[in-house]
């Protein structure tokens, strides 16, 4: 079956997510990252999985309004820009789930 991992509400961010994948809950099969969140942002989120093994693995999928150029080396299967194209999204969550 589907494994998830949500780090919900409004005021989610990187802190949060990475303690709930942290846990000793299932692993999501990937991780949808918004770069601009408060207290830790996308960047560090990323910096802060690699170091961890079990968390490395798992592929991320960034979704951001930063300008590309800010992105162009984040460790993530995909970038897709906002506003999101749900068709894409949908095509690469398929793909690594």
């Amino acid at each position: 079956g589907a494994r998830h991992v949500v780090a919900g509400g409004h005021d989610a961010d990187g802190a949060d997510a990475l303690g709930k994948l942290q846990g000793t809950g299932p692993q999501p099969h990937v991780i949808l990252l918004d770069m601009m969140m408060p207290r830790m942002d996308g960047w560090t989120f990323v910096a802060q999985q690699v170091k961890n093994p079990a968390l490395a693995v798992i592929p991320v999928v960034v979704l951001s309004a930063a300008p590309c150029e800010l992105l162009a080396g984040v460790r993530a299967v995909a970038i897709l820009q906002k506003p999101l194209n749900f068709d894409d999204l949908l095509m690469v969550v398929r793909t690594h789930c």
